[in-house]
């Protein structure tokens, strides 16, 4: 048996991510990520102090889903949600998904999309 450690990684230096998408007119929301007119990236960093691992992580979206999609993040405003994209897969609020450091250090791009609400 071999054991495993862990250690404490901090995600872009523990700093909260802000993707500011500006102006969004109506008509540029969809319903659903694959037609999204409206897409913003956003580059994270992993960082395991002391750590010169080199492996896999998970990396989990902590936030609540919108009353209107499990996909997407609950926002202040009801009829909208965000949606989170990782190597072209949806990532749920609450749900992980992997990927690796070297080192002690990784990175990624994600790819957020603002949803909307079916009806509007």
């Amino acid at each position: 048996m071999t054991p495993t450690s862990t250690t404490s990684c901090t995600i872009n230096g523990g700093r909260q991510m802000n993707v500011d998408f500006g102006p969004i007119t109506q008509d540029n929301f969809t319903t659903t990520v694959n037609s999204a007119m409206i897409k913003q990236s956003q580059h994270i960093d992993y960082h395991c102090e002391g750590s010169n691992a080199s492996q896999d992580i998970a990396v989990r979206l902590v936030g609540n889903a919108s009353g209107f999609s499990s996909e997407a993040i609950k926002t202040s405003n009801e009829n909208i949600g965000i949606a989170m994209v990782y190597k072209g897969k949806i990532v749920k609020p609450n749900e992980m998904f992997n990927s690796k450091i070297v080192n002690g250090i990784g990175s990624d791009t994600l790819i957020f999309v603002p949803i909307k609400r079916a009806f509007l």
